[in-house]
Parts: structure tokens; sequence; C-alpha cells
């Protein structure tokens, strides 16, 4: 018949004492509502990549009695008055920029729609940016944008100047500001291959197994062609795409899949022409 009464484990019956310095594990507080567990709360938020400290740092709260529940003289209210000041000062000195920035980042990755995971890299390339002072010379929103660039395309993300035409106030090169920063972070990643961008375009236009097949049949015979060496991969996977699954087939004019393919309409045409042959031919 064990009993604990607050500072004893022991024996109701016998009296037998089995721990004297047993750890009180109750709360010490009864909650009564949101208020209550606020104010006894013994921890802040949650961590999160979003804050400057990632929610782990200290905060200083006003308070007028020691740990021992005695009163402060005078003199100690007055110190720590100065630390709360100059932890306050410190704090938002080193926080100002930082903070706006990862919110400018955030901002953007939830406009173009990237993943989670891609987000928290955009944040955490976000964090080295500032720490090596490379913003300087560069617009806020630029430097986020040119993070999320960084993170999209670390993950096989394909990204260029307009995806990022309609989150920015002014119109701005991000990809050459991506380069800049990724250059002088020592950030490698592998170039995009036909693989990622039949990935990207089978899912951006719904197409089929058997169509991607066809799709990448086509390129590889088309990539070691001599009259498509002016273009890149990209345009050449688009526009397989285009003539073996789009045209004909889906309600969709040139115009309309060049924007939602993200290729100039001038380039897609010059390749179509050159791509219908060979692939009449083959």
């Amino acid at each position: 018949n064990v009993v604990f009464d607050g500072a004893e484990l022991y024996c109701a019956d016998c009296g037998y004492v089995i721990d004297d310095s047993y750890i009180d594990g109750r709360r010490e507080w009864v909650f009564h509502n949101q208020d209550d567990v606020k104010k006894h709360a013994h921890a802040e938020g949650s961590y999160s990549p979003l804050m400057y400290d990632y929610g782990l740092g200290s905060v200083i709260t006003e308070f007028s009695r020691d740990g021992h529940n005695q009163k402060l003289s005078k003199h100690q209210k007055n110190v720590a008055y100065r630390l709360k000041k100059v932890h306050r000062q410190n704090t938002m000195k080193n926080a100002k920029n930082i903070v706006f920035l990862l919110s400018e980042t955030n901002r953007i990755a939830l406009a173009i729609g990237v993943p989670e995971h891609v987000k928290i890299d955009a944040l955490n390339i976000c964090r080295k940016v500032f720490e090596h002072r490379l913003t300087r010379g560069r617009g806020i929103d630029v430097t986020a944008a040119a993070c999320v660039a960084i993170a999209c395309l670390l993950n096989k993300i394909p990204v260029n100047n307009r995806t990022f035409q309609a989150v920015l106030t002014e119109p701005a090169d991000v990809m050459h500001a991506a380069r800049k920063i990724r250059s002088e972070l020592n950030i490698v990643y592998s170039p995009l291959g036909v693989e990622d961008y039949i990935n990207l375009y089978g899912s951006r236009f719904s197409l089929s197994f058997e169509e991607k097949q066809a799709v990448r049949e086509a390129v590889s015979l088309l990539l070691n062609n001599q009259k498509l060496q002016s273009f890149t991969v990209k345009t050449i996977v688009a526009v397989a795409v285009y003539v073996l699954c789009i045209e004909g087939k889906r309600n969709l004019t040139r115009m309309q899949f060049a924007a939602m393919a993200d290729v100039s309409l001038t380039t897609m045409r010059k390749a179509l022409n050159i791509m219908k042959n060979l692939l009449i031919k083959n």
C-alpha cells in the first residue's frame, strides 16, 4: 500500500519509507482557464524555423520576486531592469533584419506554391546569407526570392525569373542573384536533366505512363541531333511533349502550352518546325 505525500514514498501499512527524496512529478498549479496555462507555462512556443532564434530564445518577463519568492530590493530591481533592457536591445538589433528576410522568404515560397521541405531549405539558406552578410546591395525581396530559387534547384524543381515576376514589387534578375549567392556559399547542385523535366511536365499536363515513355524515347533520339544544339534540354522536352501528347488531343493552344510549360513562344515555334520533321523521319 504505497503512498506518496509530496515528500516521501512509503508504505501506509507498515510505515516503511521507500524513498525520502522522491521527485514530485505532479503539476504544481491547477489550471482553471487558458490564462492560467499561459501564466504558469514552463516553456514558450514550439520550434519554428520562421523565428530568428527558432523559437528557443530566452525571454525576460516582468518580475518582483526572486527564486525563493522573496521581494527584490531596490538595487536588485534596478539590476533586473537593466538586464532586461540590454537583452531586449541586443535581441532586436540581431533579429530585426533576419526576421524580415525570413518572413519575406516564407511569403514568396507560399506564393509560388513550393512544398514544405523546400520552404525549410530556403529558410536555412536565408540564415546563411544573413550570417555571411550577402544581403548588401540587394533588396530584401530579391534576396528572399534568390534563396527560394536555390532551394528549388537543390530539390530538382525548375524555376526562372518569370516564376518570381508576380511576387516581386519590381522586376529583378533573381537567377543572377541566386548564382552569386550560390557561389559565395559554395552550394553545389547538379543541373536538371531530361528525366526531371519529363516528370515535371508529366505532373503538370497529367501525362500517362505510355505518354511519358514515348516522350523519353523521342528525346533520346533528338538530343544528339546537330540541328537542335542551340536549344536547351527544357525546350526539347517541352516541344516533344507538345508534339506527342498535347497537339490535337487536349484543348490547349500553342500560346497556352508555352505559358504552362514556361517556354518562350518564339523559341517553341522554331524548335517545333525542326522537331516535327525529325520525328516524322524517325
